[in-house]
């Protein structure tokens, strides 16, 4: 019996170690030709709710020829603790080149108010060998001017989007000084749900949209209702989300931060090591390869069922099937040798 919970015991460790070699990225991505800087940086409190708190930045991640790899799995603005050494909250980036980022906080969520946070652009862990200052990440310690209060925001905003639009060559404000259509996604992309609180930041337009009309059924209209209780407002990018999957997803996506990789490809690893470990322990007390490969396709659904399922999923099901398909042949062909 010993023996058999030592086998067990290997097994899991060398599944782990399996696993883990597939989770760290290698170095894939160059640093940026002409560095990475942040040029601006404003906190704001009071926007939504008393207390809560919005922190901005203007950075430029500058690439002559931009890597093929999303800007959002290569880089990210972070708050850090005063000492800089812990991560606070973090937010990955939606452009590489000069653009704009945000982070808000609820007021249950808000730091103290004036103090020396650490704010930095920085790549993620795992993407590049080093970690260089002005290279591929700089850093802005908070001072009292950094810190203001909501009736800022509008006019902070244009004159935000006054330095991008001389940068980009693009008009992002019409005559009346407000967000055109252009500036407008350029602002909501960089700061979700600006256009709720500040209304009078953007210009107006009328159009009359095409509307299909359709018969839903009270069974679709009650399924719509049940899964806008697992929502988020647009302003709150890292507010509590509720509902299970919501919640599993939320820890996927913040363990793969960690490591550098995203909330998909981190249920796709945990899935396949507990994949390991279950058909390691079937094997070793049945000694059956069968009993194991159908135990450990167990872990697919299991993930699927708790809400981690995604597009990565469809490959771990392709292997799967093949595998299944690959045993049946040999079953068969046994049979009939």
């Amino acid at each position: 019996m010993l023996s058999n919970f030592l086998r067990v015991g290997l097994i899991a460790l060398l599944s782990c170690f399996i696993s883990i070699s597939f989770i760290f990225p290698v170095e894939a991505i160059s640093d940026p030709d002409n560095g990475t800087r942040i040029l601006d940086v404003a906190v704001f409190r009071n926007i939504k709710e008393t207390g809560d708190q919005l922190y901005y930045v203007r950075y430029d991640v500058s690439y002559l020829t931009e890597p093929t790899e999303p800007a959002s799995d290569a880089f990210q603005m972070i708050i850090y603790d005063v000492a800089g050494t812990t991560v606070l909250f973090s937010r990955d980036l939606n452009y590489y080149q000069h653009n704009i980022i945000s982070i808000y906080l609820t007021a249950a969520q808000a730091l103290t108010w004036d103090s020396n946070y650490i704010i930095r652009i920085q790549d993620k862990v795992g993407l590049f060998l080093l970690l260089v200052e002005d290279i591929n990440m700089d850093t802005w310690t908070l001072n009292s001017s950094d810190y203001h209060e909501e009736t800022e925001v509008e006019s902070y905003m244009l004159d935000q989007a006054s330095i991008l639009e001389a940068d980009w060559g693009l008009t992002l404000l019409n005559t009346s000084n407000q967000l055109n259509s252009t500036g407008a996604i350029a602002f909501n992309d960089g700061i979700p749900g600006l256009i709720n609180y500040y209304p009078t930041l953007y210009g107006t337009s009328t159009s009359v949209p095409t509307v299909t009309w359709g018969n839903w059924t009270q069974a679709y209209i009650a399924t719509l209702g049940a899964n806008a209780q697992i929502g988020y407002d647009p302003l709150f990018p890292l507010a509590p989300a509720t509902g299970t999957s919501v919640g599993l997803k939320a820890t996927m996506s913040a363990l793969g931060g960690f490591i550098g990789v995203t909330g998909d490809w981190m249920a796709f690893w945990l899935t396949l090591m507990a994949a390991f470990v279950l058909g390691g322990i079937v094997y070793t007390f049945s000694g059956s390869s069968a009993a194991a490969l159908t135990f450990a396709f167990f872990a697919l659904p299991a993930a699927v069922f708790l809400g981690l399922g995604s597009v990565l999923f469809n490959l771990m099901a392709t292997i799967f099937i093949i595998l299944a398909i690959g045993f049946g042949i040999v079953f068969i062909l046994a049979r009939f040798a």
